[in-house]
């Protein structure tokens, strides 16, 4: 006689159950998106670490940081793409500025080239960026990633963030006053009475009094709608405020006399 007996509850149970498993890993396995996206992260990682290590072997070497690396102006979580020509560059969708690396001494001896984001074509856009984080170190990310933020942190501080015209005296800046402007009589704007700093934050200038108004165009001269070359050559147009008086070279005061020819 034959055994008809089928498959019990627990066989089929144990059956289903693998072939679950079994679609599950094919699915996963035949997912490209996913696939790609792991392996460019993976590919990121070792670039950022590459970068990182490169950093910190120079240092050891030399004492400092790589030339172009040491004087990126970055402050405290902000992102500048890395890139071999000046240009402004997206990284995590918004405009970055970007800090060229071309250093001789640096990329080729202990980094082959300047690493590329494997969804890039070329080192004019990296896709990875430099920072500063709140401990001073510096460090690298990639602007994309499949899963989560990707970062290298080097074991190198970079040197004290100074920017002109933040309203804050750091390193060797004499002063700052919130600007780059140069305040003085003939640049056009009107200044206040009291201390002021130049473009570059290395001078302090003393105004004794408000500006009564302020001239573009310096020089002894005047220009009272007369037309003609020789006149436009011998004389200067000075403005104050809307109407057509002039200002006094020391942008102390507004007046109707003419002032003479250059």
């Amino acid at each position: 006689m034959k055994n008809s007996r089928g498959f019990t509850i627990p066989e089929l149970s144990i059956a289903i159950g693998v072939f679950v498993l079994l679609a599950i890993g094919t699915l996963v396995a035949l997912n490209p998106v996913k696939r790609i996206g792991k392996a460019n992260d993976a590919h990121r990682w070792d670039d950022l670490a590459a970068l990182a290590e490169a950093v910190e072997l120079y240092q050891i070497d030399n004492g400092s940081l790589p030339s172009d690396l040491a004087n990126a102006l970055v402050d405290t979580d902000q992102k500048i793409v890395l890139c071999s020509s000046a240009a402004q560059l997206t990284c995590d969708s918004q405009t970055r500025d970007c800090l060229v690396v071309n250093d001789t001494d640096f990329i080729g001896k202990y980094i082959p080239e300047l690493p590329v984001d494997p969804t890039k074509s070329a080192d004019t856009d990296t896709g990875y960026y430099i920072t500063r984080t709140g401990d001073e170190m510096m460090t690298f990310g990639a602007c994309d990633s499949y899963e989560g933020n990707i970062t290298a942190v080097a074991k190198a501080a970079l040197p004290e963030y100074v920017e002109c015209g933040n309203g804050e005296i750091e390193g060797d800046e004499v002063c700052d006053d919130g600007n780059t402007i140069t305040e003085k009589c003939g640049n056009g704007i009107l200044e206040d009475q009291g201390w002021h700093c130049n473009s570059n934050c290395t001078v302090s200038v003393y105004f004794s009094s408000d500006e009564a108004c302020d001239h573009v165009y310096g020089g002894d001269g005047c220009h009272d709608d007369h037309s003609g070359k020789d006149y436009w050559d011998r004389y200067v147009h000075r403005s104050c405020g809307r109407d057509e008086r002039l200002c006094a070279d020391d942008c102390s005061q507004c007046t109707f006399m003419c002032l003479g020819e250059m």
